[in-house]
């Protein structure tokens, strides 16, 4: 019940503080839909996957501080890490495809092996808990971290009427999907949210390839 009471909540502030405003200078930019499709993927995507992940650390570590601070903090570096290094890719539907494919890739792979894994491993040392936790956690962490600015840089050519917009879709699917993925997990499971996370992902390639990308042969 306190889960569900959250998820209304977080879901009526994030419309009222982060779209409502919007709503004053209007949507006037074309592909709206597209925009509105990526932009969601990938937030429910990366909220999902670090939601999972910080349930699957706590019965790893043993304690829910350590293992959110971890997993928090090592996705923010590390995605933060992949936005910068974004700036330096060369900005194409191919390469933001390629990057959306191998991120859902990398979390399906998870999904298979990451309970197992870290539960064969519970016993080592601390120390060498926090070192490989943060390799598993940054190897996607990094590549989620390149989608978003690369599309927002991509938007900044073709339809800058849609970058705040973006910017206000992506937050407020974040803010929603933290405490939906909280309770979804109970109901569904690891595996069956990890799977969703990865979903999300395609979702948005989709949009790349179908829509978000249509004025990229008249510019």
């Amino acid at each position: 019940l306190i889960s569900v009471i959250t998820l209304f909540q977080l879901s009526l502030l994030a419309l009222v503080l982060i779209i409502l405003p919007l709503l004053k200078m209007g949507w006037k930019g074309s592909n709206r839909f597209g925009t509105f499709i990526y932009f969601s993927g990938i937030g429910i995507g990366y909220m999902f996957f670090e939601i999972i992940l910080i349930q699957q650390f706590i019965l790893f570590f043993g304690n829910p501080i350590y293992a959110s601070a971890l997993v928090i903090g090592g996705m923010l570096l590390a995605s933060g890490a992949g936005s910068y290094l974004s700036s330096g890719i060369q900005l194409n539907r191919r390469v933001i495809k390629r990057i959306l494919l191998l991120i859902a890739g990398l979390v399906l792979v998870y999904s298979l092996f990451l309970s197992t894994m870290l539960q064969n491993i519970s016993g080592i040392d601390m120390a060498w808990k926090i070192i490989i936790s943060l390799i598993i956690i940054g190897v996607p962490a990094l590549l989620m971290g390149m989608p978003f600015p690369m599309c927002l840089r991509w938007l900044s050519r073709i339809e800058e009427n849609n970058i705040p917009w973006a910017w206000a879709i992506n937050g407020c699917m974040s803010v929603i999907s933290a405490a939906l993925a909280t309770l979804l997990t109970v109901e569904l499971g690891f595996t069956i949210m990890i799977i969703l996370a990865a979903l999300a992902y395609v979702i948005s390639l989709m949009a790349v390839s179908y829509k978000f990308y249509e004025h990229q042969n008249k510019t």
